[in-house]
């Protein structure tokens, strides 16, 4: 999840630049069946199940990794 994160962090700073507040804080809340994501002006919380990240569940992955996106994407609009 990290090396994926990171990506997407570094596409969002190439697309809309380097956010000026530090630190950016994301808090991952694995659940049994739940998901949904908040985001704060300096921190994003994201909830999924925890199977998104079991090796082979592809289709949750994806939905973590776009939830985190979603998410790191408001420190442009908040």
């Amino acid at each position: 999840f990290i090396e994926d994160a990171t990506k997407i962090i570094k596409e969002h700073h190439a697309l809309f630049g380097v956010p000026t507040l530090e630190p950016y804080v994301t808090i991952l809340h694995m659940t049994d069946k739940m998901r949904g994501g908040l985001e704060h002006l300096g921190s994003q919380t994201s909830m999924m199940p925890r199977a998104s990240l079991v090796d082979g569940e592809k289709a949750l992955y994806r939905d973590l990794i776009s939830l985190f996106s979603h998410e790191y994407l408001h420190q442009w609009n908040v």
